[in-house]
C-alpha cells in the first residue's frame, strides 16, 4: 500500500459477495482499515466472512455494521440500493464516507437522492471493472482488483477528503482509478 495513503479505523461492507468480500479482504490484509465489519442479511454469510479471513467482525444488524464506521461500502445488487440506504441512514456517523461498487451509477445516485434529498458531499460513487465467474463470500479474493480499473464519479460538491479516501481504498487494492462525470460513465 502507498505509504501516503490514508488509513482508517473502521470500514463497514454491506454485502459480502465477490466484490464486497474482495474489497473487504484487501483492506483487511493491507492494513488499510484497522477493523473491518461485514454485514449480510443472512448472518451465516457474514460469519463465514470472519472464518475465511475476509473481515474482522460479522455484524448481526445494520446498526452494528455502520455505527462506528469511517467508511461504508455498499456492495449489494443495484435494486437494493435504496432500501439499504434507508436502513443505514439513522446509524451513520457525522464524518462518514459512503461509496458503492455498483455498475449503474444512475441507480445509486437516484437512490441517494431519494434517501438524502440530495447527493451529500460524503458520497463518492464507484464502479470497479473486475469480476469473476465465482460468487459469494467464499470467492472473495484480495487480489481481484489488481491491475483493473475503478471508475469514480464524484460531483463538483464531493468533499475532497472523502474522494481521496475512496481513491486510496482502490489504490490499496491495486486498481487504477479513473474519474469522470456520471453522465460519461
Amino acid at each position: 500500500m502507498d505509504k501516503t495513503a490514508q488509513k482508517i479505523e473502521v470500514m463497514a461492507i454491506i454485502g459480502l459477495g465477490l466484490i464486497g468480500g474482495s474489497i473487504a479482504k484487501s483492506a483487511l490484509k493491507s492494513g488499510f482499515a484497522k477493523h473491518t465489519i461485514g454485514y449480510c442479511p443472512n448472518f451465516a454469510e457474514a460469519r463465514m466472512g470472519v472464518e475465511l479471513g475476509v473481515v474482522h467482525e460479522a455484524a448481526q444488524s445494520i446498526e452494528q455494521a455502520v455505527s462506528k464506521a469511517d467508511l461504508v461500502v455498499i456492495a449489494v445488487p443495484v435494486k437494493a440500493f435504496e432500501s439499504v440506504l434507508r436502513e443505514i441512514v439513522p446509524f451513520l456517523k457525522s464524518n462518514v464516507v459512503l461509496t458503492d461498487v455498483g455498475s449503474v451509477k444512475g441507480c445509486f445516485l437516484n437512490a441517494v437522492r431519494s434517501v438524502f434529498g440530495e447527493v451529500p458531499p460524503f458520497v463518492v460513487p464507484g464502479h470497479p471493472i473486475a469480476g469473476s465467474e465465482k460468487n459469494g463470500v467464499i470467492a472473495a479474493n484480495e487480489n481481484l482488483f489488481k491491475h483493473h480499473k475503478v471508475i469514480l464519479t464524484p460531483s463538483e460538491l464531493t468533499d475532497d477528503s472523502a474522494l481521496q479516501l475512496v481513491r486510496d481504498l482502490w489504490k490499496m487494492a491495486g486498481s487504477s482509478v479513473i474519474e469522470m462525470a456520471v453522465e460519461h460513465h
